[in-house]
């Protein structure tokens, strides 16, 4: 027992040892820069302190986003053509949550499996539920709704967005724009200023 006291004790020394090494080594240049450093950052810390909020809309936003799509909000959502960066989408629905990209899974993608008896293991990709493994993509998955109020799966390899409002192609502007008295389908916090 008093040989581990006394290799801790040396550890602890020779650590102590090297610091006050490695300080005396530093230039004197070194060391004036670093206090100047560390008095523009008191000074900074005095006179411009970080703000104390009691709330963050950034924050509110991201817990919206997350409420709504783990809820069955109400979305439009409009496929444009794959490659294409304008342009009119070629298709729209009124639609369940966002689009979902058409890897994502319930499952892990990755299993471990051992190497070796000694403990190693590695992970190698993981056939999902129907017997497939999963590879990168763009496509998405959407639940479209029809007229009477039916959901149907609707597979697009091009970019879709997805909004809360109604929106429409505005062929003057070149771009999706609100429908005139359209009126959001969920509700978000947004802070008033």
């Amino acid at each position: 027992m008093n040989k581990r006291i006394a290799g801790i004790l040396f550890a602890v020394l020779s650590i102590l040892l090297l610091a006050s090494g490695c300080e005396d080594s530093q230039s004197a240049t070194d060391k004036r820069d670093r206090a100047v450093t560390d008095s523009n950052s008191e000074a900074m810390s005095i006179n411009q302190p970080v703000p104390a909020v009691e709330r963050s809309q950034l924050r509110q936003s991201l817990i919206d986003i997350q409420e709504m799509q783990t809820t069955a909000t109400a979305t439009f959502s409009f496929f444009f053509l794959p490659g294409r960066s304008s342009g009119a989408p070629l298709f729209g629905c009124s639609s369940i949550g966002d689009p979902i990209p058409a890897t994502y899974q319930l499952t892990n993608p990755l299993k471990g499996v051992r190497i070796s008896d000694s403990g190693g293991a590695v992970a190698i990709p993981q056939a999902e539920p129907t017997g497939i493994f999963s590879g990168p993509t763009e496509a998405t998955n959407t639940i479209c709704v029809d007229e009477k109020g039916q959901g149907f799966k609707q597979y697009w390899e091009g970019p879709v967005m997805s909004s809360t409002i109604a929106m429409e192609w505005n062929d003057e502007a070149g771009q999706m724009v609100v429908t005139p008295g359209a009126t959001p389908t969920a509700d978000f916090a947004v802070e008033e200023n």
